[in-house]
Parts: structure tokens; sequence; C-alpha cells
């Protein structure tokens, strides 16, 4: 299971890159071990038990972070865009 997560998580990571949606100037193979071990973390450990809130909103910050992390300007301009529309389809409902 692990070695897919890992090997989707780097087909996009090079996609992105490709598409300029994130930085060229980072190792995948590192940010793929930190935000993997970073996943297991909200999933196996009491960690945040403290701060009160939901491994989903635990894994929807994880994701802003990581996303922010590697997002080029212009997959940032693609992420509060994709972020708003999603909103928008939301209130909708």
């Amino acid at each position: 299971r692990q070695k897919m997560i890992r090997e989707t998580l780097l087909a996009n990571m090079k996609q992105g890159q490709k598409e300029g949606l994130y930085r060229k100037d980072f190792n995948p193979d590192v940010i793929i071990e930190i935000y993997v071990h970073s996943i297991e973390g909200i999933f196996n450990h009491n960690w945040f038990a403290n701060i009160g809130t939901t491994p989903s909103e635990l894994y929807l910050e994880l994701f802003r972070y990581h996303i922010r992390g590697i997002a080029s300007e212009k997959g940032i301009e693609y992420l509060i865009k994709r972020v708003k529309e999603k909103q928008k389809n939301m209130g909708a409902a």
C-alpha cells in the first residue's frame, strides 16, 4: 500500500513540476517521506487530541500546508481558484 502511495505522489509531483504548478527546487523523494510520515502521525497517534479537531480537519490542514510548501505561484493561484469554486458549489447545495 505504501509503495502505491509513494508512486502516486511521485507521479503527481513530477506532473505538477512539468505543468509549472509545483516548484522545481525540491527533492520529491524527501517531500514524499515527510508527507507520508505526517499522514501516519495524524492517524496513528494521539498527538493532536488536545486541540479538538477531527482527523479529516487535520488532514485538510496538512494537505494545505503540503501544497503551499511545494506549489509555485501559478500553483497557489490554481489552488485558491479551486478552493473558491468548491466553496461556491458547496454553498449552492
